[in-house]
């Protein structure tokens, strides 16, 4: 009889199919807009790891740099963790 060398070939394929990597998943979860009070919105990771943010920046459709807020006060959102990114009154508004 031959010997099958299919056996460790399936066993690794099987094997790396298992392997996940853990990640960020960020969705928006609330939002505010409204012409008396600032807008706001609240960003939730339901990831299994940590979101970087770091020089992130919002803007109320304008789509100028220069006119966007740069998120403060939060540098990354952990698994399971939400926050709210606020805008000043106005701010970004074209």
């Amino acid at each position: 009889m031959k010997p099958s060398s299919t056996i460790p070939a399936a066993t690794f394929l099987l094997g790396s199919a298992c392997l996940t990597l853990a990640a960020p998943v960020l969705r928006i979860t609330e939002v505010m807009s409204s012409g008396d009070t600032a807008d706001w919105f609240e960003v939730t990771n339901y990831g299994d790891a940590a979101a970087d943010i770091t020089n992130h920046r919002m803007d109320d459709s304008s789509f100028l740099v220069g006119n966007s807020l740069a998120f403060s006060g939060v540098t990354s959102i952990a698994p399971g963790e939400s926050v709210a990114i606020l805008g000043a009154n106005g701010a970004g508004k074209s």
